[in-house]
C-alpha cells in the first residue's frame, strides 16, 4: 500500500515538474516568449518525464533489490538455525514466516518461523521506507536538474 502511495507521489511530482517547468520557462522568457528556442510546455513536458522516469525507475530497483536483499538476510539466518536444511525446506520456512508477518496461514509454525517473522516485518518496513525516500529523492533530484536547465537557448523540444 505504501510503495502504490509512493507512485502516485511520483505521478503528482511530475505534474508538479510539469507546472513549474512550464512557469519558470514563462519567468525566463520574461514578456516576450519568441526566445524561447521551445515553447514553455515543452520545458514543462521535459522535466515531467524526467521525474517520472526516475522516480518510477529507482521504486522499480529498490523493491526488487530490496525484496532481494530481505529474503537473501532470511535466508542465512535459516541456514544459520538449520545447517542441513534442504532449499526447499528453506523456502518453506521463509514462506510461513512471510504468512506469519502478514496475518496470513502457516504451514507449520514454530520458534524459527516466529523469529523470522519479527525479523521480516522490520526488515521489510525498513526496505519500504527506504525504497520511498529514494524514489523521492531521485524525483527530487531530476526536477532539480531539468529546472537548471531551463534557458531561452535550451531545446527542450528536440530532447
Amino acid at each position: 500500500m505504501l510503495l502504490f502511495a509512493a507512485v502516485i507521489a511520483v505521478f503528482a511530482a511530475a505534474a508538479g515538474a510539469y507546472v513549474m517547468g512550464r512557469g519558470k520557462a514563462v519567468r525566463v522568457a520574461g514578456p516576450d516568449l519568441a526566445i524561447l528556442h521551445s515553447r514553455p510546455s515543452y520545458h514543462g513536458m521535459y522535466g515531467a518525464l524526467w521525474v517520472l522516469l526516475a522516480g518510477i525507475a529507482t521504486l522499480l530497483v529498490t523493491s526488487v533489490a530490496g525484496a532481494s536483499l530481505v529474503d537473501g538476510i532470511l535466508t542465512s539466518d535459516i541456514y544459520a538455525a538449520r545447517p542441513d536444511a534442504l532449499r526447499i525446506e528453506a523456502q518453506r520456512i521463509l514462506g510461513d514466516a512471510k504468512a506469519i508477518s502478514s496475518g496470513g496461514i502457516p504451514t507449520a509454525r514454530d520458534e524459527l518461523r516466529d523469529a523470522l517473522a519479527d525479523s521480516y516485518g522490520t526488515l521489510n518496513a525498513v526496505r519500504i521506507a527506504l525504497a520511498i525516500l529514494l524514489t523521492l529523492g531521485a524525483a527530487g533530484f531530476a526536477y532539480w536538474k531539468t529546472s537548471g536547465q531551463i534557458t531561452p537557448e535550451f531545446r527542450a523540444r528536440n530532447r
